[in-house]
């Protein structure tokens, strides 16, 4: 038998909450936004002793650590004909916890609200329609909606499933304006298309299946039903219903239904029946009125029965309506404790049970204290808040243990079962301490490296309660840079206290790199009058004791300009800054001094020079020039000819030496020429 103590379980412990939080307190809260970096909006609703708030002068304010970090009023939106508060929450840091204190203008009182959650950089949480719960007691998250009628009719035949209600009215019945009445056992609101609807005065058009939402008290869960509603046809004067005594959840099969009908039948087989993840395993006849079909699911899940619509014949050859659809959800799987850890509110502690569906039957005489210290406390309430979720508030009644051994575990006789009967699996988890000081920290060593180095020892700190706590770090590790790094390290333990240390890493290079390079070389020009030098020419090994970074030369691009002896520096510059420079000398030539050369220097005639307008050229006939192009001194070519003419008119160039250079198939030849 299921024990029916959750309300009164949850009222004493709400108003045990509230005597101790209801305090006459100033709600002058105010906060400066422009000190933070970061914030949080959520858009709540305010809940006091069960009651949702509904005036402007009512506000909320929200709290880390005891600074206020954000304040609103309430607020009425006419679209929605709710009162909200559209609260921001400022801060520097992600994860900090938020906690709430609310203002009730009507009482003039301030109450604690218990929910707390950690602050999330640019989070929203609630919405317009569905908005985050802030309140002084938890909220219900159930989302049931039982004892479906229409108001002033009664129905031909009513059949429920899961998640939908069939009703087969009389002939005649407008169905277009009805009015549905219905029950909400923890304080669900009720929905059509995201308007609230009110039992026994909302009236909607059932000439379709209807949709409505059911929200749960605290507005985090929705659920869809849906309403169908049929006339009754007078083709069809036999109604079918299915009906048994098992649960909607089951967890043992085989699963007996009973089959009724309106009026004697002929011809009812097992083939007149829609089954779904089920099989069929005996079919008995009682009499022309009612069957018996036993059935056994086929795997874990959803499982249905339905008679099908005119299957069947009764004495005036009429069929019959379909039947109600009987649905169950087989669950052979024990639910199982998941997860125990401690909750602080204020001066209450709690220990929060976790498991792994939703369960019945949970009170303060489920569960019990162990440990060392267990005779210094007692469970003072249980509280069913939510969906496989229990807490169990502890208090203390004796002895002065600053860090006492304390377990909560379940009783081995406990009677917690979920919907379908399974009894809870009976574990043992780790003890659990009531722990509020943070893990101790030695100190931590500075790390001196050459070069480059990695973190590979991470410090330790050590708990009173955890034990060994390793630190761990958002900072880099690994460090090849010249100069002091810091890390930051954070030591949790297991019941979320934390401690910090920085520790310094220093990184030294003063030797600069080692230079090893020719220290001569020699370029000869192109046909183009230019050359490239690059540090693979130059460099013969140059190193470094760490890393180098760059290597660069000072000039490695020459022409005409640059004939003779050039001084180049070659730079090289390590990971930490270190610099070494060397000089070389790069010679420029334009020419191989082949005979070829000489011969055409023989061949061709440059004149007057130096010279204040023109230039002459007589190239002899047997020289075939392919171009000549005249550069400036700095190795900008400032004229190119295909056709070699009489003479270069050079009057628009200023005074100063060019470089005129004659090329033939074969080979080259550069005048300079002095323009005056």
């Amino acid at each position: 038998m299921i024990k029916k103590q959750r309300f009164f379980i949850q009222l004493a412990f709400c108003c045990f909450f509230i005597a101790g939080s209801v305090k006459a307190q100033d709600a002058n809260w105010t906060v400066n936004s422009s000190e933070y970096q970061f914030n949080m909006t959520f858009t709540a609703f305010l809940n006091v002793d069960g009651v949702s708030l509904d005036k402007t002068a009512d506000k909320v304010a929200a709290f880390v650590d005891g600074e206020v970090r954000g304040v609103a009023n309430l607020s009425y939106v006419a679209s929605s004909d709710k009162y909200v508060a559209y609260l921001t929450v400022y801060a520097n840091t992600n994860k900090e916890t938020i906690r709430f204190k609310i203002f009730n203008s009507t009482t003039n009182a301030v109450v604690d609200a218990v929910n707390t959650i950690p602050f999330e950089i640019n989070a929203q949480k609630g919405s317009l329609f569905q908005s985050y719960g802030i309140s002084n007691w938890y909220l219900s998250d159930f989302t049931n909606l039982i004892d479906v009628q229409f108001k002033g009719i009664t129905p031909k035949l009513y059949t429920r499933s899961a998640n939908a209600f069939d009703f087969v009215l009389p002939q005649g019945t407008d169905i277009s304006k009805l009015i549905l009445t219905y029950t909400t056992p923890s304080n669900e609101k009720v929905f059509h298309l995201k308007k609230r609807q009110t039992s026994g005065v909302s009236e909607l058009d059932y000439s379709l299946p209807v949709s409505l939402t059911v929200m749960s008290e605290n507005e985090s869960i929705l659920k869809e039903y849906t309403v169908n509603v049929f006339m009754l046809d007078e083709n069809f004067t036999t109604t079918v219903v299915l009906k048994t005594a098992r649960e909607v959840a089951v967890s043992t099969s085989p699963v007996e239904t009973s089959v009724f009908f309106s009026q004697p039948i002929t011809d009812f087989t097992v083939e007149d029946i829609n089954v779904e993840n089920a099989v069929i395993i005996d079919f008995k006849k009682i009499d022309n009125l009612q069957y018996t079909i036993t059935a056994i699911p086929l795997s874990d899940g959803d499982m249905s029965l339905q008679v099908k619509r005119a299957s069947v014949l009764d004495a005036n050859n009429k069929t019959n309506l379909q039947s109600n659809k009987l649905s169950f959800i087989f669950d052979s799987t024990q639910p199982v404790l998941t997860h125990v850890h401690r909750e602080i509110n204020e001066d209450q502690s709690f220990f929060d049970f976790q498991f792994s569906e939703a369960v019945l039957n949970a009170d303060i005489s489920d569960f019990e204290l162990v440990g060392r210290d267990a005779a210094n406390f007692k469970i003072s309430t249980s509280n069913y808040i939510e969906s496989g979720r229990v807490l169990v508030e502890v208090l203390r009644v004796s002895g002065d243990e600053q860090k006492p051994q304390l377990f909560a575990q379940l009783k081995s006789d406990t009677d917690i079962i979920d919907a379908a009967q399974n009894k809870v699996l009976i574990q043992r988890v780790a003890s659990y301490f009531l722990d509020t000081a943070p893990p101790e920290i030695n100190g931590v060593e500075d790390v001196f490296a050459d070069c480059e180095i990695t973190i590979t020892n991470k410090p330790i700190a050590f708990d009173a309660v955890s034990g060994e706590v390793t630190g761990t770090t958002s900072d880099p590790l690994t460090y090849n840079k010249a100069g002091e790094h810091f890390i930051k390290w954070e030591f949790k333990d297991d019941f979320g206290n934390t401690s910090f240390i920085t520790q310094r890493v220093e990184i030294f290079d003063f030797e600069p790199p080692i230079i090893q390079v020719k220290e001569n070389i020699t370029l000869n020009l192109d046909q183009n009058g230019d050359a490239t030098l690059s540090v693979l020419q130059v460099d013969e090994g140059s190193t470094d004791n760490c890393a180098i970074d760059s290597i660069s030369l000072s000039k490695s691009t020459f022409s005409l300009a640059d004939l003779g002896e050039n001084s180049v520096t070659f730079k090289i510059i390590d990971k930490s800054g270190n610099i070494s420079e060397k000089s070389i000398i790069v010679t420029v030539t334009n020419t191989t001094l082949s005979n070829e050369n000489w011969t055409l220097e023989n061949k061709i005639a440059i004149y007057p020079n130096p010279t204040l307008n023109r230039v002459f050229i007589k190239v002899h006939k047997t020289l075939e020039v392919k171009t000549a192009r005249l550069f400036s001194v700095e190795g900008k070519k400032v004229l190119t000819m295909n056709i070699i003419p009489e003479f270069i008119d050079i009057s628009f160039l200023s005074k100063g030496i060019y470089f005129l250079t004659i090329s033939t198939k074969n080979t080259s030849f550069t005048k300079k020429i002095i323009k005056n």
